[in-house]
């Protein structure tokens, strides 16, 4: 075992609780499929008193190991939230958290599936963010939740102004949508020049 003590990001070091262990079957100490173990959720102490560039990188390591074990996702949703409730927390790092709370509900990882939530999230990152790679992954989202999960039926209008605004930036999957909100005339006139231009 390794002991990790510190995690160099943007030119800067930041303490985490963390040990990692080399992957046998790798050449390289630093190859992308290491494996970290972190502490159980009793021993998130030093986290929870850490600034939030910290908290952040901690639920995106949790998020990451998540995928292999659903409690860890439900971890780093604790974490996210933790975040986006604190006060004076740096304003993108609320965004991010925001949208990564806002996918895990749309996608129903670590908690429940809940489109309403998730909507209400997302709409909060997309009208608060300036990175425009952000907003796009966000309007593509909104789009979907508009389109296809909205309890009183498809917005067919709000999901198009989305996906448009996505696909302006080269959002391909927004594109088939449109291609599709075209071809099927939803909320549209049926215009199948522009479907097959958007397909």
């Amino acid at each position: 075992f390794i002991k990790v003590g510190f995690l160099e990001v943007t030119n800067a070091w930041y303490k985490l609780p963390m040990t990692v262990h080399k992957n046998p079957a790798s050449n390289s100490f630093f190859a992308p499929y290491l494996s970290i173990s972190l502490p159980p959720k009793g021993e998130l102490t030093p986290v929870n008193k850490a600034n939030n560039v910290t908290k952040k990188i901690y639920a995106d390591i949790l998020y990451k190991e998540g995928k292999e074990n659903p409690g860890e996702m439900k971890r780093a949703y604790e974490v996210y939230k933790d975040i986006v409730e604190s006060k004076g927390v740096n304003h993108d790092i609320v965004i991010s958290a925001k949208f990564k709370m806002g996918y895990m509900l749309y996608n129903g990882l670590g908690v429940g599936q809940d489109y309403q939530k998730a909507k209400d999230l997302l709409v909060d990152c997309y009208f608060e963010t300036e990175n425009r790679v952000m907003k796009t992954l966000t309007a593509n989202a909104l789009g979907k939740i508009h389109y296809l999960y909205t309890q009183e039926g498809a917005d067919y209008k709000k999901a198009k102004d989305y996906f448009e605004f996505a696909a302006a930036n080269d959002d391909y999957e927004a594109k088939c949508f449109l291609g599709e909100i075209y071809y099927k005339g939803n909320g549209v006139e049926k215009d199948l020049n522009k479907a097959k231009g958007y397909f």
